[in-house]
């Protein structure tokens, strides 16, 4: 009896920790990132032009953060599948903190940034442009229309790392091709690119 006792309380623990650990996976992968304030116009400190002839979309990535490849991916597929007018101008803004390891350019992720048609890759030295744009969380994405105005701000993927349908794709495909005159927001999950409270230090991503 004692044995049994034993036997079925350790298979009550091995339980409680197995749900515990899913729990806990479930509530990292579905924990949106924040951002600093994402300015409703076009910063007019960038040193990054905006081209005033089409919609700019930018996305914010973290070359080490191995989550944003799904965005990456997600990204591709609606801009290769919708029928737009006229292509945004697409930029790629890369995190480079000021002492960042050899293998920090040419990653993977930058690799699939530069598979866009109409895209350009910028690297972001300490995130000056990161903070400009208030962004804080690798993966977001800020569609900007031709007059400076911002009709999208948020990430297209349901959570870290998932492909698939999501809402935010959804809503910037119809920011892209709407008349922008409708502001569209979804969260972003992803890396953060910067501290929460040190907005000037970058966070080391172990993944």
């Amino acid at each position: 009896m004692s044995r049994q006792f034993t036997t079925a309380a350790g298979i009550f623990c091995w339980l409680l920790l197995t749900a515990s650990g899913v729990v806990a996976f479930w509530r990292y992968e579905l924990t949106a990132g924040g951002d600093h304030g994402v300015p409703h116009r076009w910063p007019t400190n960038s040193e990054i032009s905006s081209p005033y002839d089409t919609a700019s979309l930018v996305m914010f990535v973290h070359p080490q953060c191995a989550c944003t490849k799904a965005g990456l991916v997600e990204l591709k597929a609606l801009l290769d599948l919708s029928n737009l007018p006229k292509q945004p101008r697409i930029t790629f803004i890369l995190l480079q903190p000021q002492q960042s390891s050899p293998n920090w350019v040419g990653s993977p992720n930058e690799t699939l940034c530069r598979q866009f048609n109409n895209g350009r890759v910028f690297y972001d030295s300490n995130g000056v442009e990161t903070q400009r744009f208030g962004v804080a969380t690798s993966g977001m994405c800020l569609l900007y229309s031709a007059e400076g105005d911002l009709v999208f701000s948020g990430g297209v993927t349901a959570s870290r790392g998932h492909q698939g349908p999501n809402l935010g794709k959804d809503f910037l495909q119809n920011a892209l091709e709407s008349d922008h005159s409708t502001y569209h927001e979804f969260p972003v999950f992803g890396c953060p690119l910067v501290s929460s409270t040190r907005p000037d230090r970058q966070v080391a991503i172990n993944r």
